[in-house]
């Protein structure tokens, strides 16, 4: 038997089976400085680590395409303001050999993190994603990205109370 133990940025893996417990394991999965571990499922020989990573940027003037993904809203000529990108990567971990455990995928998911769920050999993550007046001009914004590519529309739902500016996937 063994203890899976989360932190912000690695997963513990302790034996458990003898009176002293030992160490065999620890999973770093790859991450920047504002990135952490959020969520992770044990299911037999696989650990799935659910992380949120965020990709942030100064940047200041008019944005050509008019589109504003900053996190302080203002759009002048003379300001100075960071682009934050969020998304959700789910990485997938052999652990058959609790030593020699191996990353065998991952996906990732537009925006931050709001909830997940294991059900069976599925699991589900919930994300959010601020959009602001982005979605008055472009819809296209609102539909998000699964590995990099627009979700298909059975991929999607938008609760009836959603608004304009906050959307959760």
């Amino acid at each position: 038997n063994y203890l899976y133990l989360q932190t912000y940025n690695k997963v513990s893996i302790i034996d458990i089976r003898d009176k002293k417990m030992k160490n065999v394991a620890e999973i770093y999965p790859e991450m920047g400085a504002d990135d952490y571990i959020v969520d992770m499922y044990v299911d037999g020989d696989h650990a799935y680590l659910i992380m949120e990573k965020c990709d942030t940027s100064l940047a200041g003037g008019k944005q050509e395409d008019d589109r504003v993904y900053n996190t302080v809203m203002a759009q002048m000529d003379d300001v100075v303001y960071m682009n934050t990108n969020c998304y959700l990567e789910l990485l997938t971990y052999d652990i058959k050999d609790r030593t020699q455990v191996k990353k065998t995928g991952s996906v990732t998911l537009d925006g931050n993190y709001q909830t997940s769920r294991k059900n069976g050999d599925y699991i589900y993550l919930f994300s959010q994603k601020y959009v602001g007046d982005i979605a008055k001009k472009d819809k296209d914004m609102l539909i998000p990205e699964l590995n990099g590519k627009k979700a298909e529309a059975d991929c999607i739902y938008v609760q009836d109370n959603a608004t304009t500016e906050l959307i959760a996937v």
